[in-house]
């Protein structure tokens, strides 16, 4: 045998490498045709190794197949461990001599690490790659050597002598080298994968970005552009890629872009503007942003986005309009305004709200509550009901009248009308509404009716300026307010030329359209412009004209004229606020969104991880199981003297050994059971049995024992009983708690008693035993507890028992409680159905 042999052996499975990285290129995905291709790859390489071994001796050789079928679980999973270890089982069986036992155990164990190792690896993430295959080689080749021991103790030992070191020195070493080659080919393939879907993303959100975005390097040259770019320009990509800004503006136009990004690339900073680029119609507004694209290994490039934003100012400034109308309105109606949010329960109450019923802005808090104390008690019902109907249902205005109390103790009369604002599931949010003291109206309305509409309709309009002029002769008169806007003397004559001239440009023009339409046509007009003043200051205005006729004829136009300069400024700094909260916000919604998404991610990693693990333990039952049901046999047959004679210290020696191993089985059946019942794969096996029976089954079991501790057995049973239920686990059960009794009781007795509840039957096991305190009894049923938990623990045990009876006693439909005194005793009860539906299946939970 030489280890130039071995050498040689394992150098061929580095082909292995090479067309693994070949073959995942062609099988893309994590389809069933990849891991079927990988395990026949897999176990043809290992047959390739067993066709040019290192030979110990006639039917004893060794070569890589416990690399290939380690890493054929470790890379390919089960499906690909299962082929490759039935395809090298089967050439091992063809080519026969003495090591086919071990050499097929070898196989076996090392497909069984291979697929162990898969699911450890992935949940340890963070283990270094090199360390873990170095580590996972040794213990294969590990127990590889303990694989040796299934051939006669002779050849044995002479294989061990010979091959450990080598094999421990090369194999492990081997399995890093191979593990990394196929990682690194896994790895490539993946950031290859990776790399396509990013680009396909870029090239989706390109095509579906509602704005033009391009891409241009250090020199203006562009490099990139999206669909909207060329629909904009109305080119071809390649007639576009390439230009620069002045082949597409004018020179001023392309310098200041030119600047901008400049700015962009040298400072390393964002620059947002807004700009207007003609199109067809006129010029459209667009806001853009130009950025820095900062490569590691190549030039910096610049990015722009550019979006339409022409209607989205359009309807700002229409918004601006109408909150100026309703703002004037609100105050000079002496209009309370409240905003009712809904689920928080608090309202925003306006100013003239409050001075409605006598109160200061600082003094009435945002709650309900300050509008419900004040409703006069025999309106109160009536309000509130009339809110849940509109809330129930908002298809008519809400418009409700009734008494609200003032400061002075006495009552006004409130007219209020509201809204209702819902969210985009068609959920109530907000309800927005105003307050009119009505108690004057109602007092003079009877009057108010009798006055003729002109002198009503000029008293309102005469709250702020006036003005009026002759349609014929074209003069006309305004009052001191409108004289002063105007910075003229009240007294100086004036007429339509006059007031025309205060207007420039648009503005000029759109006061002498509505003129005109007002005498033509009779139609009144409500504008807000820009003027210039006597002095120079340029003032916005609101003016307000109603043209009266006599004899179907407009002989004066007369108004209201209003200096709304403040109030513009207001809007402008509010509508900038406005932007810059919304922009805070939808940076705080994008943050929440992403830290929400992470969590979720993280919550669905954590579940899967667990539910794997419980699919993984349910079903190993038979991989784990079989070693141990060897190591029970082969021990027992040494022992029945079949191989040989043995000496009292072997027999003793291998008697431990069986003990161990039938402990170790019984625990491995619990921990089986326990995660089959997690992982919901357990199917009860509903039948028809006599309980009584399964009582006395359970009572001899346990005899043996109290024998040899001189316990009594106190059992009653009534005979007669049948159950429709899986019997093994009813026995399960019993049997657990009977063996627990028996364990922890020294003297006095352990009993069973048994007795039917309807359609239940209730099952106490007692003992005189230790007895279990009140604070063990809080982890009485939890998993690998025990009552005595010290150092030095009196009783052997894993804990098992107690938390796989109350999951079966669970999964059953029942129930299991327990009752102790230190020192006394203990009960346990369990709660059963007689009878269980055929084909149940459950948790356990």
């Amino acid at each position: 045998m030489s280890l130039i042999d071995l050498i040689n052996n394992i150098a061929w499975l580095f082909a292995l490498g090479i067309l693994y990285s070949f073959l995942m290129r062609i099988w893309k995905g994590e389809s069933l045709k990849k891991r079927i291709g990988s395990g026949l790859l897999f176990g043809a390489v290992a047959i390739a190794g067993m066709l040019n071994p290192m030979q110990f001796s006639p039917g004893i050789f060794f070569d890589g197949r416990s690399i290939v079928i380690g890493l054929a679980g470790l890379f390919g999973g089960p499906v690909a461990a299962a082929i490759s270890a039935v395809m090298a089982c089967s050439f091992r069986f063809y080519l026969g001599g003495a090591g086919v036992i071990p050499g097929v155990l070898v196989i076996v164990s090392s497909a069984v690490i291979g697929v162990a190792g898969l699911y450890l690896k992935r949940r340890l993430p963070r283990i270094k790659e090199a360390l873990f295959y170095y580590f996972f080689g040794f213990v294969v080749h590990i127990v590889m050597l303990l694989c040796m021991l299934a051939l006669p103790r002779p050849a044995a030992v002479d294989v061990l002598k010979a091959i450990t070191i080598p094999v421990m020195a090369i194999f492990p070493l081997g399995t890093l080298l191979l593990g990394t080659l196929l990682s690194n080919v896994d790895a490539g393939i993946a950031a290859q994968k990776a790399m396509r879907e990013a680009e396909e993303r870029f090239r989706l959100f390109m095509r579906h970005f509602p704005g033009c975005a391009f891409i241009k390097d250090q020199s203006g040259h562009v490099t990139y552009l999206n669909e909207q770019c060329r629909e904009y320009f109305g080119g071809k990509s390649d007639v576009l890629v390439g230009g620069m800004n002045d082949e597409f503006w004018p020179g001023e136009v392309a310098e200041k872009i030119r600047r901008e990004e400049e700015e962009a690339l040298c400072e390393g900073k964002n620059v947002r503007v807004i700009e207007q680029f003609p199109r067809e119609g006129g010029f459209r507004t667009y806001l853009s942003e130009k950025f820095p694209i900062l490569l590691p290994e190549s030039a910096s490039e610049v990015g722009v986005v550019s979006l339409d934003i022409t209607d989205l100012r359009r309807a700002e400034e229409e918004i601006g309009e109408a909150r100026a109308r309703l703002e004037l309105a609100v105050s000079a109606a002496n209009v309370g305004l409240w905003d009712w949010d809904l689920e928080s329960n608090r309202v925003y109450y306006s100013p003239v709200w409050k001075k409605q019923i006598g109160y200061e802005e600082d003094e009435i808090s945002d709650d309900f509550e300050e509008w419900k104390s004040r409703v006069h008690p025999e309106d109160l019902g009536r309000m509130l009901s009339a809110i849940d109907a509109y809330l129930k249902n908002p298809t008519h205005r809400y418009e409700q009248e009734f008494r609200f109390r003032h400061r002075d103790g006495g009552y006004r009369n409130i007219l209020t009308q509201a809204k209702l604002l819902k969210d985009g599931e068609g959920k109530p949010v907000r309800m927005i509404g105003s307050h009119v003291d009505i108690t004057a109206t109602r007092r003079i309305e009877k009057e108010l009716r009798k006055r003729d509409m002109l002198l009503n309709e000029t008293s309102r309009m005469a709250k702020i300026g006036a003005w009026e002029f002759d349609v014929a002769t074209r003069k006309g008169t305004w009052t001191e307010e409108t004289a002063r806007i105007h910075g003229l003397d009240p007294s100086q004559a004036t007429g339509v030329e006059l007031g025309l001239s205060f207007y420039k440009g648009k503005y000029r023009k759109t006061i002498e359209a509505a003129v005109d339409e007002a005498v033509s046509k009779g139609k009144p007009y409500d504008l807000e412009l820009l003027m210039t003043d006597t002095r120079g200051v340029k003032k916005w205005v609101r003016t307000i004209a109603q043209p009266v006729t006599e004899g179907g004829k407009v002989v004066k136009v007369r108004g209201i004229f209003q200096d709304i300069t403040d109030r513009k400024r207001a809007e402008d700094q509010v509508r900038k606020l406005n932007e810059e909260l919304r922009r805070y916000a939808e940076e705080l919604e994008r943050r929440v969104q992403e830290r929400t998404e992470e969590l979720s991610g993280a919550l669905e990693k954590a579940q899967e991880a667990e539910r794997l693990k419980s699919v993984f333990l349910a079903s190993m039952s038979h991989e784990l199981r079989t070693p141990l049901n060897a190591i029970i046999g082969f021990t027992g047959i040494m022992l029945m003297g079949l191989a040989g004679d043995l000496n009292a210290e072997q027999k003793k020696q291998l008697s431990i050994v069986q003990d161990n191993s039938r402990h170790l089985l019984d625990m491995i059946n619990d921990i089986l059971d326990i995660s089959k019942i997690e992982a919901e794969k357990v199917d009860l096996s509903v039948e028809s049995f006599d309980f009584t029976e399964v009582a006395e089954e359970v009572t001899e079991s346990v005899k043996t024992t109290m024998d040899e501790k001189g316990l009594v057995l106190a059992a009653g049973i009534p005979a007669g009983t049948t159950m429709q239920s899986d019997r093994r686990r009813v026995k399960q059960v019993l049997l657990n708690l009977m063996s627990n009794a028996v364990k922890y009781t020294e003297e006095g007795h352990v009993g069973i008693h048994a007795r039917r509840l309807g359609g239940d039957i209730e099952i106490k096991v007692t003992d005189t035993g230790i007895g279990i305190s009140d604070e063990n009894m809080i982890r009485l049923f939890q998993p690998f507890q025990q009552v005595d938990m010290s150092l030095t623990k009196r009783f052997e045990g894993t804990g098992l028992g107690l938390y796989l009876s109350k999951k079966l006693t669970a999964l059953l439909g029942g129930e299991i409680t327990a009752e102790s005194t230190v020192g006394k005793g203990s009960t346990f009860t369990v709660v059963l159905p007689v009878s269980v539906p055929a084909g149940k299946k459950g948790s356990g939970k």
